[in-house]
């Protein structure tokens, strides 16, 4: 229930935070302490539902680009946020695809990278999928949604 009360939490903050910021009020809670002013609060509920809306355009494209290739091939099995181990570091791919719904990660028959708004792949994310696709002999696509 911590969530459903984090939900509830966070619509009040909401309702209170435009109207308090107008006139310079704090949050009404005077029996907890170290309760920050409503300008750091803002900013810290602007951080976090950039974060939430960053999070579901990327939620929101990986499952557009699923259904796409579903679509081209239904006898396919996904697997999503994969996890590979290479020589720089751990690496997390978006979505891979399988013909056995148990084969091991390294068996897969492609690999994509979504990527929505105006994110790319930087160099350590490139060259770890250049050793994994080297290593596994599959290759890793980048889909711009």
């Amino acid at each position: 229930m911590v969530v459903g009360g984090f939900i509830v939490l966070t619509a009040m903050l909401l309702a209170v935070v435009p109207t308090c910021v107008e006139i310079g009020c704090d949050i009404p809670w005077p029996s907890l302490p170290n309760i920050p002013k409503i300008p750091d609060l803002r900013d810290a509920l602007n951080r976090a539902l950039s974060v939430g809306a960053n999070w579901t355009q990327g939620f929101l494209g990986e499952v557009k680009v699923a259904l796409g290739i579903l679509a081209l091939s239904p006898f396919l099995f996904f697997r999503y946020h994969v996890y590979f181990l290479t020589p720089l570091g751990a690496r997390f791919l978006d979505i891979c695809a399988y013909y056995n719904p148990t084969a091991p990660n390294q068996d897969a028959i492609f690999c994509v990278e979504v990527k929505t708004g105006n994110a790319t792949r930087d160099k350590t994310q490139r060259a770890k999928d250049a050793w994994i696709s080297g290593l596994f002999g599959f290759p890793i696509y980048e889909w711009n949604v």
